[in-house]
């Protein structure tokens, strides 16, 4: 009996490639109205170890459905997919995905930006500078001509450090911001990657045109944006509204309150299939993207890069079935 594949980071990376993922996205999101299409909102377990995650999907047309799972301890969180036919049940790999997942959660809001941002957005503010952030700044500068990358961190050294790094690998000016505020007011687009429980952006602080991703935080005790910031915005999307009814805290304390109708909330793949109607009104218009990661998006790439395996001849899908 042959083993199915496994896939490690390093068996990865090789294939990764930030427009492409965008691409990916916009592609899957095409299926997303799609009667075979299915996607399962996360569940968390939380033991005195951590907490557990799961999340699983079904992509129909592409013929595969997938469960990612991944277990967050003090100090470490370990990412994992399996891929499964959807013809047969057969496992065909289960990979590392770690890095996959940075470029899967910054693929979304770089799909968002290119829906959204206005088309000559040239500065970036990015508010948080962990594992998440870089692939953030990477997205939005895949879609838009940035130029410059103002960064604000809680620690400044780190801030820094960050800003150093990112400058390197984007050869762009990167400078590091005194605070939050100062960052945002000039940026076109907006970025937020933090595990912040209040806002880290107000509507006062933003410039007008300015398109913002939220995509940090993603439990009900944590919140990055303002209320008035989204009720201001022309339109708010977010990946799937049955798990934003469960993790977006910002859009369920506006709806607890009588200010916010989901109906008025867009679902990404909504916005891919008609973006002509859910579009800005003038110039001025604020957009926010409010991303909460979802099952679909890890099962679409994760096939994605499991088919350019196969087509660059890395491995081969009968070494792996089972008998």
């Amino acid at each position: 009996m042959a083993m199915p594949l496994f896939l490690d980071e390093a068996a990865i990376a090789p294939l990764i490639d930030m427009a492409d993922a965008v691409d990916c996205l916009e592609q899957a999101f095409k299926r997303w109205r799609d009667p075979g299409v299915v996607n399962m909102v996360r569940s968390r377990a939380r033991p005195p170890q951590g907490v557990l995650n799961l999340m699983g999907a079904v992509d129909g047309p592409a013929g595969v459905y997938g469960f990612k799972s991944y277990f967050a301890v003090s100090a470490s969180v370990r990412f994992h997919i399996a891929l499964h036919s959807a013809a047969d049940g057969r496992l065909l790999v289960l990979m590392e995905s770690s890095l996959f997942s940075q470029v899967r959660t910054g693929a979304a809001s770089g799909l968002a930006t290119k829906l959204l941002a206005r088309p000559a957005a040239s500065t970036l503010a990015l508010i948080g500078t962990g594992r998440q952030a870089t692939a953030q700044a990477e997205a939005v500068c895949a879609v838009r001509p940035i130029k410059r990358v103002n960064v604000s961190g809680r620690d400044p050294a780190r801030a820094a450090a960050f800003a150093e790094r990112l400058r390197r690998l984007l050869q762009i000016d990167v400078v590091v911001a005194s605070d939050a505020r100062t960052a945002v007011e000039d940026a076109d687009v907006v970025g937020t990657i933090t595990r912040s429980s209040t806002p880290v952006i107000a509507l006062s602080w933003l410039k007008p045109g300015a398109h913002v991703n939220a995509a940090g935080a993603n439990t009900s005790d944590r919140r990055e944006i303002d209320p008035a910031t989204l009720k201001r915005a022309a339109v708010l999307v977010t990946d799937d509204r049955a798990q934003a009814r469960i993790e977006a805290a910002e859009l369920m304390d506006l709806h607890a309150a009588g200010e916010l109708s989901w109906d008025d909330v867009v679902e990404l793949g909504d916005l891919v299939s008609s973006p002509v109607c859910f579009t800005r009104r003038s110039a001025d218009d604020v957009t926010v993207f409010k991303s909460l990661g979802i099952a679909f998006e890890d099962v679409a790439y994760a096939n994605h890069l499991y088919l350019r395996g196969l087509a660059a001849g890395l491995w081969r899908a009968e070494d792996f079935r089972t008998t």
